[in-house]
């Protein structure tokens, strides 16, 4: 004896009907499973790349506390504990880049032509050792980028030989290194791909205007070529061996 199942039936859905509907089903389905699948697939590097941005940022904001801002002294020992970071120079792109944020949320560096290419050590040493850290931070994800995101204040009384050029050439720029409240260290495939001054403006912050009298280099005087800081002599020592030749 042969018994028939009849297959289920919907008022007002023909057996078309249903095929469509279980066909936009397992389509989802898979769909569904692919998503889960990559995100499964991309935990592991994303959590890693969190581990290695939070040690990052806590050399970082160890590296250069805040003192007073006016403190060459201190500034030095900013520079040369974030020079000789061999965690900071392992996890660097070569180059890295430096500028600032285009726009708040924007974290696309192929579009951002603000920034300018530097050797890691250069960046660090020079750059980035003007300013102070609060000591907290935050790390953000954005797509496949991981985002340092650390609170500064800057060392604006410094004397004018401290800074890599006198950055009061220009009002606008002057600003925004005073007036940014965050540096924003983007990282890229596990690595430092750029270190940005944050987009955002606080005009509460402290602010210590500067007049450019037109020149980029000049002799102090004690005949101290200026800015020392970026002579030769004080990113590398006469007898390193391995840049004892210029």
């Amino acid at each position: 004896m042969t018994t028939n199942i009849n297959a289920p039936t919907f008022p007002g859905i023909g057996r078309r009907g249903i095929r469509r509907i279980i066909l936009i089903i397992l389509l989802a389905s898979v769909t569904l499973l692919g998503v889960l699948a990559s995100r499964l697939q991309s935990s592991l590097p994303m959590n890693a790349d969190r581990r290695v941005a939070t040690e990052i940022a806590k050399e970082i904001v160890s590296s250069c506390p805040l003192a007073d801002p006016g403190d060459e002294d201190a500034r030095d020992a900013c520079g040369q504990k974030l020079g000789s970071s061999k965690l900071l120079a392992k996890y660097s792109a070569l180059p890295v880049l430096w500028g600032v944020q285009t726009q708040v949320g924007n974290y696309n560096l192929k579009t951002n032509r603000t920034t300018t290419r530097f050797h890691p050590l250069v960046m660090w040493r020079v750059y980035l050792s003007v300013f102070m850290f609060t000591g907290d931070y935050k790390i953000e994800q954005v797509d496949e980028q991981t985002i340092i995101h650390l609170p500064y204040q800057y060392r604006n009384q410094l004397d004018m030989g401290e800074y890599p050029y006198p950055y009061w050439h220009s009002k606008k720029k002057w600003e925004a290194f005073q007036f940014a409240p965050e540096v924003l260290v983007v990282m890229e495939q596990g690595r430092v791909a750029a270190v940005l001054r944050s987009a955002e403006r606080d005009r509460s912050r402290s602010y210590n205007p500067r007049e450019w009298d037109g020149r980029w280099r000049w002799t102090d005087a004690n005949g101290q070529a200026e800015p020392r800081v970026t002579l030769f002599e004080y990113l590398f020592s006469e007898s390193n061996p391995h840049v004892g030749t210029r």
